[in-house]
């Protein structure tokens, strides 16, 4: 019986090993390396991950891809993600929230394409709207800006002049503005009562 549960063990491993470092459910990561092989091109993400507050992932020149039900999800502070190209698949997202007194930001720079994309009504997500004070998105990318799925982001503030809540959203993107259907600006003010 024992010779049994060490040959499953090992069977489990070199499983493991053979599907390229996937990630557990929940699992932290403060460094590109804890999603994914420094060798792996693209680095491809099948499961949620929790991100350490204030982490670059720096991939190098490497992609990062999100895959269907994946996710990145950081709680306040700062995620900064550089790689040769950014994909979150229909279905994956990137998350971001805080505590009352701060806002999470997201900031995306890749040397070629950033897309988020959409099949059907399934989108792709990067949404940094859930806390309390809303979060800030900032995506530069030298390639194509493709934005078929969802960005959220939203800052509340109230103001001594203005005792009503206010809310601003808004991305900041840049990159490969022709043709418009690739790379789309989006800027948007609402007022709260």
């Amino acid at each position: 019986m024992e010779p049994l549960r060490i040959r499953d063990a090992l069977r489990i491993v070199a499983l493991l090993v053979v599907l390229g470092h996937p990630r557990l459910a929940g699992a932290a990561a403060s460094k590109a390396s804890d999603l994914c092989p420094v060798t792996a091109d693209p680095c491809v993400v099948t499961a949620d991950v929790t991100v350490d507050p204030d982490t670059v992932l720096d991939f190098g020149g490497r992609a990062l891809d999100l895959r269907p039900g994946s996710s990145l999800s950081f709680a306040s502070g700062t995620l900064t993600i550089r790689a040769r190209s950014v994909r979150v698949e229909p279905a994956a997202s990137i998350l971001g929230s805080a505590p009352i007194s701060s806002f999470p930001t997201l900031s995306i720079v890749t040397t070629g394409d950033i897309r988020v994309e959409a099949s059907g009504t399934t989108k792709g997500k990067i949404d940094v709207s859930g806390s309390a004070q809303g979060g800030i998105i900032t995506l530069a990318a030298l390639g194509a800006m493709q934005v078929d799925g969802n960005l959220l982001a939203k800052i509340s503030m109230r103001t001594a002049n203005r005792p009503g809540r206010r809310s601003i959203s808004s991305v900041s993107a840049s990159g490969d503005r022709a043709p418009a259907a690739r790379a789309r600006r989006t800027c948007r003010t609402a007022a709260i009562p």
